[in-house]
C-alpha cells in the first residue's frame, strides 16, 4: 500500500463507560487518533464539515481530511468503493504533501491521473461566514437608518412660553 497504514475509526472510538465517550460524536475518536500520531482522515461523512464541534476537532488536531463530494453519499456501496479505488493514487499523492485542511474528491472519473485533483474547501464554519457576510452587507443600511433616526427634524416647531403666560 505504498507505505500507508489504513486504520478504521472504530479502532479509536470510545465505548460507553470510557471517560471520553460522547454519544453520536466523532470528536473522541478524532482526538484519540491524533494522540496516536494520526494525521490523515479519509471520510465519506461530509457532515463533519458542518457539525461545529467535529469540524473544530479536525482543525485543532491539524488533520488532513479527505471527503467525497456530497452526491457520493447517495450512491450504492459498490459505486462508492469503485470511486475510492479509482481516486486512490491521487488521494495518496495529495495527502503526502498536503498541509492540514479539508479536501474533496469530486464525483468524477478522470481518464488522466494528472487531471485528478482534489479540491480544497474552507475549514471555516460556513454558517458563521454566511452570517458575517449578511451582517457586512446590511450594516450600511442599518447605519443609514440610525443616522436618520438620530438626525434633527427638518421641520420643527418652537413654542414661545412667554406668549402662553400672557394669555
Amino acid at each position: 500500500m505504498q507505505g500507508v497504514v489504513i486504520e478504521s475509526a472504530k479502532e479509536y472510538t470510545p465505548q460507553p463507560g470510557d471517560a471520553d465517550h460522547e454519544r453520536k460524536s466523532d470528536v473522541p475518536w478524532i482526538r484519540r487518533y491524533a494522540a496516536a500520531g494520526g494525521k490523515i482522515i479519509v471520510s465519506g461523512d461530509t457532515k463533519m464539515t458542518t457539525v461545529p464541534h467535529e469540524r473544530l476537532a479536525l482543525v485543532q488536531e491539524g488533520m488532513v481530511v479527505v471527503f467525497f463530494a456530497p452526491k457520493w453519499g447517495n450512491w450504492p456501496f459498490c459505486r462508492k468503493a469503485a470511486l475510492l479505488l479509482h481516486w486512490w493514487p491521487a488521494i495518496l499523492k495529495h495527502v503526502r504533501k498536503a498541509k492540514p485542511g479539508f479536501f474533496v474528491v469530486p464525483c468524477a472519473w478522470p481518464d488522466d491521473d494528472k487531471k485528478a485533483k482534489l479540491r480544497e474547501i474552507s475549514t471555516d464554519d460556513a454558517k458563521l461566514v454566511k452570517m458575517q457576510q449578511q451582517i457586512a452587507e446590511t450594516q450600511p443600511k442599518r447605519d443609514a437608518r440610525r443616522l436618520k433616526r438620530e438626525a434633527p427634524d427638518q421641520i420643527g416647531m418652537k413654542f414661545d412660553e412667554t406668549q402662553e403666560e400672557a394669555s
